[in-house]
């Protein structure tokens, strides 16, 4: 009897094992889907046709000639100096100032 329950117990390990690699398989597909999806890749990738739809570069998107170097430099923005003081007695002049 003790054989039974050890064969009962592979098999049901077994069985959720394959059933937690299908799910994790579906949701690897999925994610690549999205991903392609999200690049613009999906149906070229599936080769599918996309009959009576404008093509990406007869719409005047088509981003293979974009150099990203242009739209995003790689130069940082400079830092922005404030005069601490300055201000500080700024605001004290005119806080005097409003006083009745």
């Amino acid at each position: 009897q003790r054989t039974l329950l050890d064969l009962l117990d592979t098999e049901n390990e077994y069985f959720q094992a394959r059933r937690a690699y299908t799910g994790a398989r579906f949701d690897l597909l999925t994610a690549q889907a999205r991903t392609l999806a999200g690049m613009g890749q999906l149906l070229p990738r599936l080769q599918v046709a996309r009959e009576g739809l404008p093509s990406a570069a007869e719409l005047g998107q088509d981003r293979d000639g974009i150099d990203p170097a242009e739209l995003c430099p790689p130069d940082a923005p400079s830092m922005l100096q404030v005069d601490k003081d300055a201000l500080f007695a700024e605001a004290l002049r005119e806080a005097g100032a409003r006083r009745p």
